[in-house]
């Protein structure tokens, strides 16, 4: 019955004040749907246990130099090495990553692929749909030529044919027997469509011609990735005393898969999880405050009912069931709020990839965002609600019927503002320096200059099958047939050729200044360029300028020659006192091989490779005539005067007349290639947007509505100093200088702090340190200016009464 009447006078009290009751709505709506949000999203990514048996003890082994993640694995040698120092602590298998050639009766495609060893299924504890895996036997050479394929495949491809089994699948020059189909969904270990056996034995290769290899693990009960990640530093610590010239630097670690490489990336990650933390807490303060704000407001009625003999828990009951209201209408709007963001982030993020997402990434409301939202309303409602009932209702009442004011404000009370808004200040300010950050390094990223003209260009990738382009001279003849048949289409104005584009990653390597004294030891001590091999005619094609010397000609683009052109960058750097026309350098591929001395042609100016934010985009370049160093892969860009479509149709019948069994894969408009790179980074960023913006409407709101009423509360206490003397400007100056003080109090740490995220944060996003100074700077103007304002505008309405009104306000 009690709780009957005291929830129908909660609904009476909330309808009694729709503004404040919407506003209180609205900011918890915003504060739970924002946070839940991203952490649901950020855990889906990055933290849920792969869907497996067993899959919180799944690892991957993974290379690094320098502290810097290197794609591609470990050398063969190295990973055996480390599996048997290791086999104590977990078990591991190799594989690669790879994509390979599909050539059916439709034509050619280009699939993710897997090549692995025959214990790798074993750590999915998956079972075939139809078929089975590979056996050990199977990855021995000659016994080799057998794959299991995806669902998706099979049933695109092959139309879910149940006679699948023992039929072939064309992998570019060889048919592999299909053995089995995994169950849909099936994509281990990120997005793979097709997996073969990994015929690479150790034994049986040096080292030096040995690949790189990932590792897929599985931590023995009661190990963790931290015990072994110890245990490796030691074995590659012996690697590289044995092996300087290749492993200097080099470390292996171990992770979860999701984490595998994020490298730099994940301080990203952690600066949005605390943010989104801040939010919530900020938000909870907002909501906090409002409802002891008016359980402040109703302190007289109160007290006369606790006299009448109401007891407590009563008194908190209305209290609590007003405050239980507001958060679950909140909570609800929140969840929906939470709902269509996963949604409209389940449509954006396949878009910004080329390849399809890795398997796990599905986002939705799971066990775990329904555990984090439950969780974080009862924080709401515990901070929000119950945290200002017990302290409305501990008031001294005997003391608030003797004073006969609504508007008194106890010390006790006081004090809790002025924390309430030193809090709101700090946590306002962490998030609006972080937010800014990245905001401003994704304006930095996507207005990047890349040095080239991509007006009416399509790109795509081709690559050479290795088996029957196996000789330099039949890659450099492929490519000039594909560009004669190009260039013979009236609509086509302009083919270029190069294993990488501007925006797209190059291959790294060493590189020897003719003259200059290195230490041989190791490849380390050599400073580290992008390479890029392209055709005669295309960088100026690209539009990417000459600056000096001249671009490569038909007589360079030749076997036999040795010539290149270095980067403005480059020059600069290593040729700043001297022409570096005619100087001539040296790549080392790897440890045994290295090309002969280049001799510099020409300069050029600076173009990005890969994403803008990243280091990479930052080195210097050199390039050398594709015909001199012929590779399997290369992109082709063509501008055109036709529609993207039909210069797609003329790029694939032109591969097509050539080598029926080669696809064009990777074919997209030059302009949707740069914008792709720089969408990670906008997505994240206009969730700093977001949470920026809250963080501004939420302290500000906040700020002002405790200013505001401590200021109420102090309307009789300016009555009188303004009976007794004195003037506006000091009483106005002195509420000035208390907001200060709490303005520097919360302030100060929280520019600190910021900044901290700032720095961690440009990192990742390439954003100069004095930038992060001048953002934190702003934000803490802007800031500063809140509270001036939250002081100034209820201390202007208080001034504006008569001191005889003001010492009868209540």
């Amino acid at each position: 019955m009690f709780m009957l009447k005291d929830i129908q006078f909660a609904l009476r009290m909330l309808a009694k004040n729709l503004g404040f009751s919407a506003l209180t709505v609205t900011v918890i709506a915003l504060g739970i749907g924002l946070s839940v949000f991203l952490f649901s999203m950020f855990n889906t990514i990055l933290f849920k246990d792969l869907p497996f048996k067993d899959g919180d003890r799944l690892i991957q082994i993974n290379k690094f130099q320098n502290n810097n993640y290197v794609w591609g694995g470990l050398n063969l040698h190295d990973f055996e090495e480390v599996r048997s120092a290791l086999n104590h602590l977990a078990t591991f298998a190799a594989y690669q990553d790879t994509s390979v050639t599909v050539v059916s009766s439709d034509g050619a495609r280009r699939f993710e692929s897997v090549s692995a060893e025959a214990e790798f299924f074993g750590f999915t504890s998956t079972t075939p749909l139809i078929g089975r895996t590979f056996t050990p036997e199977e990855t021995q050479t000659g016994n080799h030529l057998v794959a299991v394929i995806n669902y998706d495949l099979w049933q695109n491809l092959y139309g879910g044919q149940p006679d699948i089994l023992n039929k072939t699948i064309r992998l570019g020059s060889y048919s592999h027997q299909i053995i089995g189909v995994m169950p849909k969904g099936y994509a281990f270990p990120e997005n793979a469509s097709i997996w073969y056996p990994l015929t690479h034995k150790y034994q049986q290769i040096t080292r030096e011609h040995a690949p790189a290899v990932y590792g897929v693990g599985m931590l023995d009960k009661g190990v963790t990735a931290e015990q072994v990640n110890a245990a490796l530093v030691p074995v590659m610590q012996r690697i590289a005393l044995r092996h300087p010239k290749t492993n200097s630097g080099v470390t292996a670690r171990v992770s979860s898969f999701a984490l595998a490489d994020m490298d730099n990336g994940i301080a990203v990650v952690y600066v949005l999880q605390i943010a989104a933390a801040l939010i919530l807490l900020l938000a909870s303060i907002n909501v906090g405050n409002l409802l002891f704000s008016r359980a402040v407001e109703r302190n007289k009625e109160t007290a006369i009912r606790v006299a009448l003999g109401a007891p407590r828990y009563r008194l908190m009951s209305q209290l609590l069931w007003e405050s239980a209201i507001i958060c679950c209408i909140g909570g609800a709007i929140g969840f929906l709020l939470m709902g269509w963001g996963l949604d409209l982030t389940s449509a954006i993020v396949p878009t910004f990839f080329k390849d399809p997402l890795p398997f796990w990434w599905i986002f939705s409301i799971d066990a775990f965002t329904i555990q984090l939202f439950l969780s974080a309303l009862l924080f709401t409602f515990l901070f929000a609600g119950v945290l200002p009932a017990w302290k409305s209702t501990s008031t001294d009442f005997n003391a608030v019927l003797r004073d006969g004011t609504r508007g008194a404000q106890s010390k006790g009370t006081s004090k809790l503002n002025k924390c309430l808004v030193v809090s709101e200040i700090f946590i306002s300010l962490v998030i609006l320096i972080a937010a800014s950050t990245a905001v401003v390094g994704a304006y930095n990223a996507s207005h990047a200059d890349f040095g080239i003209d991509i007006t009416n260009t399509t790109v795509a990738k081709v690559e050479l099958d290795q088996t029957r382009y196996n000789t330099p001279e039949d890659r450099i003849a492929f490519v000039q047939k594909l560009q004669a048949l190009l260039e013979a289409d009236s609509s086509i104005a302009q083919v270029a050729f190069s294993t990488s584009l501007p925006g797209e990653w190059s291959a790294i390597h060493a590189v020897e200044i003719e003259g200059e004294e290195y230490q041989r030891d190791s490849l380390l001590n050599y400073p580290q360029v992008n390479f890029v091999r392209t055709t005669a005619g295309s960088l100026s094609k690209l539009g990417i300028g000459l600056k000096n010397g001249r671009y490569f000609n038909t007589g360079d683009d030749t076997l036999g020659k040795n010539t290149a052109i270095v980067s403005q960058r480059f020059a600069e750097q290593y040729f700043a006192n001297s022409n570096s026309i005619g100087q001539r350098v040296k790549l080392h591929i790897n440890s045994n091989k290295e090309t002969d001395w280049l001799t510099i042609v020409g300069v050029v100016a600076n173009t990005l490779q890969g994403a803008p934010e990243n280091k990479q985009s930052e080195q210097p370049t050199i390039y050398r005539p594709f015909g001199q160093m012929p590779h399997f892969s290369t992109s082709v860009a063509i501008r055109s005067s036709a529609d993207f479509k039909t210069t797609e149709a003329v790029l694939r019948s032109a591969i097509a007349s050539i080598d029926t069994q080669l696809p064009a894969y990777y074919v997209q408009t030059y302009d949707a290639l740069i914008k792709r790179l720089g969408a990670p980074l906008r997505f994240i960023s206009s969730i700093f947007f977001v949470f920026g913006i809250a963080a501004v409407a939420l302290s500000a709101s906040g700020i002002y509505g405790v200013m505001a009423n401590i200021i109420s509360q102090k309307t009789q206490e300016i009555g009188v100093k303004r009976a007794l003397g004195a003037l506006d400007s000091r009483i106005t100056n002195e509420l000035l200088w208390r907001g200060t003080k709490q303005l520097l109090l919360g302030g100060l740490p929280g520019a600190l702090i910021g900044c901290a995220m700032g720095y961690a944060l440009a990192k990742v996003l390439a954003v100069p340190t004095t930038l992060i100074l001048i953002v934190a700077a702003l934000m803490i103007t802007i800031v500063a200016l809140v509270v001036v304002v939250a002081i100034y505008v209820p201390t202007r309405h208080a001034l504006k009464m008569e001191p005889s009104d003001a010492l009868r306000y209540e």
